[in-house]
């Protein structure tokens, strides 16, 4: 089916010279070439990169993570090592397989065997492997901001034990960031019940609103209403969700048993381009829309008062619960009142498609007591372990006059942040693949954190700091031991395979939690809306490369935060993408780089929290404006203000119109009545040119359009397999960014309610390749078995072959950001993949490195590749398992049952180029 008329940006709508001219240009990057400032290309060669060496000195690190010269005897320069393990995010367990090469941790994936991964992986899971080796990290204990001893830090912890001990503790005060640590735990409860009068507090600035631990169950609903819930978006859950959501929709669902979704958001999401049925709204319209739905599913009075979208929306939404099997969901961020009725709506629909479990990480006291005990002076000793609260603590509270206020102040964390410059004691905390721990998945399943190096730096694990508090600190070995009483032999089951049997959370019966009043309508001139950035967070990713060069899943944009808001609300201010707008509330103010956001709604602006850190490190140091700033403790999440036109404009390096294709019919839909995507002239396979000889395989790919929701692990994925380097802000606003693969989004429709798809784009590896016809070196060959090859030493960088391509997928190496580098900086590095220095073209490969590893092993074991057994970077991280990969020749394989899919289509296929790489199209949900 076609007929839509995709469009990148607002740009692109309006038909700008500034997109026609980009879009025209045959090499786009080579503007201003020679006006590149050499400060700042300095500054990215010796930050950015200089992010995954090994800088400066402490008196305890591992040589194992740094490549050698003289081997030792005991180490296989190329033997392999992989590890069931798991990295910790917003206290949840990740579980992982940890790949090491000579005893270097090289790449995270996802641990097959565990039920909330399953292979898979987040874009936060795979940037994880680069802060192990991030220069920036906190090196040495600090008192007072110089470097100590930890015998120092020992011999004053001795004689503060002896006090606590004649009082029970009284003054002493722990605030603890957001963990399921079971030790961790274990070991914060025994400290409570030796020193009574201490109190331990928990620190968590994205907390919610929920009373428990709500899990959606997708394979048991055929309706899913969702009221402000990023089930699909960023987080902790993402990756089960996302794998769940996928099965009910994918090519072996019947169309009567599709999932279908609906949506009510107030800032657009990833799980909103994925409904059926969206709905933007400002906040103040979810408890209202959520009492709407109750009363028409018979649990209230009818409400007055809603739009004509409105209504139609919970009319179709409560139709579709009607017919069974339906779940509504609410954000954690949603007033409480909304949660209560979510409940009871999920309750009369039998329940059967949400499951309560039992708390998973840890809940200390509020902070907003520990707040109260500070200002009043009941703090004699503050403890805070890996929590930032000098960053991200509510404005209002003033947490650094607080912190001030209490006479000892212990901060432990793998950063000098901000809370540790206002301490008079900096702790240093190893990388999850340092030392030992454990913590908790999403589903409450246990998972033994186990090192794969010898700790960097001289750092000591929380578990042994705790421990010193009350005792002689042991080690993290011991301490996690005790926690899990099992024998020896249970013990190494359990850490090999990266579960403990039987721990996920037991169901609980939940009670329906107390429903408040509904919130009133707002009454300022917009609604202001504080969301986690889609790939720094909270902030504890400010430092992370990999993460600042990635481009927003829905916005694009690179290195910055951005003001989201509507289109009809920007041509009110009188401004466009770039622009400086200040957004007030109580008596604050930020300024920053206006983005207008199609389907945003009209009176609500979106602020994303994670920058405008002053002590992230090289990277992440004063990049964006801080949003934390207008937040308060009685309104984390929403509040009312004004926004204004502040004068002046900020460069976003944004790639939304990078690499822009020409034509309109990228992304296909298929429906009952059009089944078949291709078009009747794209199957004519008349040429000139003869066939390549083909050998025993012919390796392919195919991407599912209806289950790629635009996560980015895949690029993230490709980034930390394949040695891609990162360029900086400035590179990337000149259309220099070396990713891979990229995933284009596109809307669909007016600005004010657009249709989102997205489509991943990797090297086509096109049978007819037009670079291989172009390029005057023969740099870019046709391999034996179908791929599209590169040889770099013959390459000499005429980017031909990147004019050459309709794809838009090769890039060259304008700078050289690699060889140049300290040689620490190989300590990440794939040693199975080239790294490639400047002056050169670089594509995908189809991960050639594991094509060739799986091919030369079936041959020592004299048989076939069997079908899955090659696994493309990208395709092991997807969630939705959207990307498939193999063997053409092998008719029983999934790649090419897809191909035979009628609604498999070539991208561009009118060229001819016969890709190896097709797509599936996106099934169009029709009205059940």
């Amino acid at each position: 089916m076609s007929g839509k008329r995709l469009w990148r940006g607002l740009e692109e709508l309006a038909g700008t010279d500034d997109f026609r001219a980009a879009l025209e240009a045959e090499f786009p990057a080579v503007a201003d070439l020679f006006l590149t400032d050499r400060r700042a290309l300095l500054q990215v060669m010796g930050a950015s990169l200089g992010l995954i060496g090994l800088a400066g000195c402490s008196p305890k690190r591992s040589d194992d993570a740094v490549p050698f010269v003289n081997r030792p005897e005991d180490i296989i320069e190329d033997q392999i090592a992989r590890y069931a393990t798991a990295i910790p995010f917003d206290g949840y367990a990740q579980p992982v397989i940890a790949t090491s090469v000579a005893g270097r941790p090289i790449k995270l994936d996802g641990n097959p065997d565990h039920p909330m991964s399953r292979g898979a992986s987040s874009l936060f899971t795979q940037a994880a492997i680069l802060d192990l080796y991030d220069p920036d990290r906190s090196q040495a204990p600090l008192f007072h901001g110089n470097e100590a001893s930890w015998a120092d830090y020992d011999a004053m912890m001795l004689r503060m034990r002896r006090a606590w001990a004649a009082n029970g503790g009284e003054g002493l005060r722990l605030l603890i960031g957001p963990t399921s640590s079971p030790t961790l735990i274990r070991q914060l409860r025994a400290l409570t019940t030796a020193l009574p009068n201490a109190r331990v507090h928990s620190f968590d600035p994205l907390a919610g609103e929920r009373a428990f631990e709500v899990r959606p169950d997708f394979a048991a609903a055929r309706t899913v209403v969702s009221l402000d819930d990023d089930l699909l978006g960023p987080g902790p859950a993402q990756v089960p969700n996302v794998a769940a959501w996928a099965s009910r929709r994918g090519p072996n669902v019947a169309a009567g048993e599709r999932l279908r979704l609906h949506m009510a958001e107030t800032t657009p999401t990833q799980t909103g381009s994925a409904a059926a049925e969206r709905l933007a709204v400002p906040p103040s319209r979810i408890p209202v829309l959520a009492s709407a739905l109750a009363a028409e599913l018979g649990l209230g009075s009818a409400q007055d008062g809603l739009t004509r979208p409105e209504t139609l929306w919970v009319r179709q939404a409560a139709a579709a619960l009607k017919q069974g099997l339906g779940l509504v969901t609410a954000g954690a961020h949603c007033p409480a009142s909304v949660h209560a009725l979510t409940f009871r709506i999920n309750e009369a629909l039998g329940g059967a498609a949400v499951r309560y479990i039992e708390p998973v990480r840890f809940a200390g006291a509020p902070f907003l007591e520990l707040a109260r005990d500070l200002d009043a002076g009941r703090v004699s000793a503050l403890v805070m372990l890996d929590a930032n609260p000098a960053y991200a603590a509510p404005a209002d509270l003033d947490f650094a006059k607080l912190c001030a206020r209490a006479p000892l102040r212990i901060h432990a964390g793998q950063h000098v942040d901000e809370t540790a410059i206002l301490s008079d004691w900096h702790l240093p905390l190893p990388h999850a693949l340092e030392d030992w721990s454990d913590a908790r998945a999403i589903d409450g399943s246990a998972t033994i954190i186990q090192p794969l190096v010898d700790p960097l730096y001289d750092t000591r694990s929380v578990h042994s700091i705790v421990a010193g508090l009350t005792g002689d600190p042991a080690p993290a070995l011991e301490l996690v031991r005790t926690s899990w009483p099992i024998d020896d032999q249970a013990w190494r089951d359990v850490v090999r395979s990266g579960i403990v049997p039987n721990s996920a959370a037991a169901p609980v019966a939940a009670q329906a939690p107390p429903a408040p009043p509904l919130a009133s309508a707002a009454g300022g001139e917009v609604e202001i809306l504080f969301r986690p950035d889609p790939t720094i967070w909270n902030g504890q990713f400010a430092n992370n490369a990999w993460l600042q060069e990635l481009g927003k899943p829905l916005m694009k944009v690179t290195w910055d935060n951005v003001v989201a808001l509507s289109v009809a609300l920007a041509d009110r201010l009188g401004v466009g993408n770039g622009d400086l707008v200040r957004v007030s509330a109580g008596g604050r103010n930020i300024t920053g780089p206006a983005w207008v956001m199609p389907g945003q709604p009209e009176q609500s602006v979106t602020l994303f929290l994670g920058y405008g850190r002053k002590r992230a490190g090289q990277v992440g140091s004063g990049i964006g404006y801080d949003a934390y700033a207008l937040r308060t403790a009685a309104a984390p999440w929403t509040t009312q203000g004004s926004i204004e036109k502040a004068g002046g404009q900020h460069k976003l390096a944004t790639t939304q119109l990078h690499h822009a294709l020409e034509g309109q019919d990228f992304v296909r839909t298929v429906s009952a009545a059009h089944p078949r995507a291709a078009k009747e002239e794209e199957r004519d396979q008349a040429s000139f040119y003869p066939r390549w000889k083909e050998e025993n395989a012919a390796w392919a790919m195919t991407i599912d359009l209806d289950l790629c929701t635009g996560c980015n692990a895949c690029t993230i994925a490709c980034q930390a397999e394949n040695n891609v380097p990162v360029v900086g802000k400035d590179q990337v606003a000149r259309g220099r960014e070396m990713h891979w693969l990229r995933v284009d989004r596109y809307y669909d429709g007016p600005p004010e309610q657009p249709t989102t798809y997205f489509q991943p784009v990797p090297c086509m590896h096109c049978e007819q390749a037009p670079c291989e016809m172009g390029c005057p070196v023969h740099a870019t060959v046709h391999g034996p078995d179908g791929l599209n090859e590169m040889v770099y030493n013959r390459c000499i960088g005429t980017r031909t072959c990147s004019s050459y391509c309709p794809y838009k997928v090769r890039r060259f190496n304008w700078f050289d950001y690699t060889t140049k580098a300290p040689p620490s900086v190989q300590a990440q590095r794939n040693p199975d993949v080239t790294v490639r220095g400047r002056g050169v073209m670089e594509k995908c490969t189809y991960c050639v490195q594991r094509i060739r590893g799986a091919v030369t092993q079936a041959d020592i074991e004299n048989r076939d590749v069997r079908d899955g057994e090659i696994r493309t970077a990208c395709q092991q991280a997807c969630p939705s398992q959207a990307i498939v990969f193999g063997n053409l020749k092998d008719a029983e394989s999934a790649v090419a049952k897809g191909r035979t899919s009628p609604r498999n289509y070539a991208l561009l296929g009118e060229l001819d180029t016969r890709p190896r790489t097709t797509y599936l199209a996106r099934i169009a949900d029709e009205e059940a």
